[in-house]
């Protein structure tokens, strides 16, 4: 039986623009507050590229999927990113879980009508989705999600480590504020670039985003920056995301100076309760490769769930990869 191909056309060209793309997405099973028009402006002022929509329709002209990408250029080569993974965790085709199969065909077909030398894709965890799709390369990691309930239930999840630090950060008088205001981004900036200077690696993220972040997506009420505060002194800085009935926890940041333990704790435990009143019924704390770092998501309870990568390019982009690499070691 032949497979059905789907067209790809500009979203602008079906009348797919800022709020009609952002309600169409987010009707689609994988469709997330990282594929709306807000977050995808944010990401590509952020990093200097070029955003752009798609959307892919089958040879009844019925609407099957959407792509929101970056571009823009690595060298001579021509990039394409849903979504560049730093602060923002997924992006890929939104459509039927089903639909996944020939969602990713179609994005082959669009990476070479496009010249794009190479594409990258990061998926939402959709349970039993296993992406194999020939042409790309799997990336597979994982997330812990957290289920959200009532105050009772959420604590009951909590290990006992975890609940010490809360009642630890609690007794220092510490409370924990929505910040509006982004006077502390120099600070955070510096605790972030602290944080990673620990663990030999660069701090990548430009300060560009977070500006972006404040003016494009803040204003819609999907991004949470909230802090623990000990007096007027922020301890840990962190910005959520709320959407569709999931809490993620984006980007943090915390000051260690501040001799109060517990603050990220005692934050984190506020914002999920914040998030169940607000209707949100999972939590999203994303994957982390530091073993300390896990520990600390592992004390909120829930379980490990697969998340997908997927990467393809042209020879000529694999070859120059490979050649940076070598000279590198």
């Amino acid at each position: 039986m032949t497979t059905p191909r789907w067209k790809a056309s500009r979203a602008s060209e079906i009348g797919l623009d800022g709020s009609a793309w952002d309600e169409a997405v987010l009707a689609f099973e994988t469709g997330t507050m990282f594929h709306t028009t807000a977050w995808t402006e944010a990401v590509a002022r952020g990093f200097h590229r070029q955003a752009s929509y798609f959307a892919f329709l089958d040879a009844s002209g019925d609407l099957k999927a959407l792509f929101p990408v970056t571009e823009g250029k690595r060298g001579p080569f021509r990039t394409a990113f849903s979504p560049v993974t730093i602060v923002t965790p997924y992006g890929g085709p939104a459509c039927a879980a089903e639909d996944l199969s020939l969602a990713l065909r179609a994005i082959q077909a669009l990476r070479r009508t496009a010249k794009w030398d190479y594409v990258r894709i990061a998926l939402p965890p959709v349970p039993g989705l296993l992406p194999d799709e020939p042409g790309f390369t799997l990336l597979k990691s994982s997330t812990r999600i957290v289920p959200l309930g009532s105050d009772g239930s959420i604590w009951k999840g909590l290990n006992r480590r975890c609940k010490r630090y809360i009642k630890k950060a609690e007794e220092a008088g510490a409370v924990v504020r929505d910040v509006k205001d982004f006077g502390f981004l120099e600070d955070y900036l510096g605790w972030a670039e602290s944080a990673f200077s620990r663990t030999g690696t660069e701090f990548e993220t430009p300060r560009d985003l977070y500006d972006a972040l404040r003016d494009l997506v803040l204003p819609t009420g999907t991004l949470l920056v909230r802090g623990a505060y000990v007096g007027d002194r922020p301890g840990v800085i962190e910005f959520f995301g709320l959407s569709k009935g999931w809490l993620y926890a984006i980007d943090s940041a915390m000051d260690r100076t501040t001799g109060v333990d517990g603050l990220g704790n005692l934050l984190t435990w506020d914002t999920m309760r914040l998030a169940s009143k607000r209707g949100a019924t999972r939590f999203d704390m994303l994957g982390t490769t530091i073993p300390h770092v896990a520990e600390y998501k592992q004390s909120f309870g829930g379980e490990l769930a697969p998340v997908f990568g997927l990467e393809a390019s042209t020879r000529a982009f694999w070859m120059a990869k490979r050649l940076a690499g070598a000279v590198g070691r």
